[in-house]
């Protein structure tokens, strides 16, 4: 008898198991994100735009972007970097591209960019990283932080 509830049991168990999981697909159950280990130098607008050709969610590394680099709307994908982000002596006038960005774990380097005038892209990386350690210096703008509406752009 005892053999009999346990079978069952087991046979309910299941029951409620499959369809739990077979009211989804398998796409939506095991969703990967794509990430990239390793630490990114971008020096050319050209090697930015084959690094994000791969659409990457997640940097494993740190990211720093410098000198002939012009726009950063492949970037749009990318929502944690677990490093640093670096943004230096660039031909950017705005981050565009950074707007999904919520997550920095290292610091937030943003310097000598001459021509960057609009940083609204930063405000879910401000609202949703409270942690974030900032230095935004000798730009073209340079906001106080936390970056808001109020005060991203000229």
């Amino acid at each position: 008898m005892d053999s009999i509830i346990t079978s069952t049991r087991i046979i309910v168990l299941l029951a409620i198991l499959v369809s739990f999981y077979g009211c989804k697909d398998d796409e939506e159950i095991f969703t990967e994100v794509k990430s990239y280990v390793g630490d990114i130098i971008i020096t050319t607008q050209d090697d930015l735009d084959t690094f994000t050709a791969e659409k990457y969610e997640v940097l494993i590394g740190n990211l720093t972007l410098k000198e002939e680099v012009y726009m950063l709307n492949g970037l749009i994908y990318l929502t944690k970097i677990t490093g640093d982000l670096n943004i230096l002596n660039t031909n950017l006038a705005t981050l565009d591209g950074l707007n999904n960005l919520n997550e920095v774990t290292g610091s937030l380097i943003v310097q000598e960019n001459n021509d960057l005038n609009n940083l609204c892209s930063l405000i879910t990386l401000f609202s949703e990283d409270i942690d974030l350690i900032a230095d935004i210096s000798n730009n073209a703008y340079n906001p106080q932080t936390p970056i808001t509406e109020n005060n991203c752009s000229l």
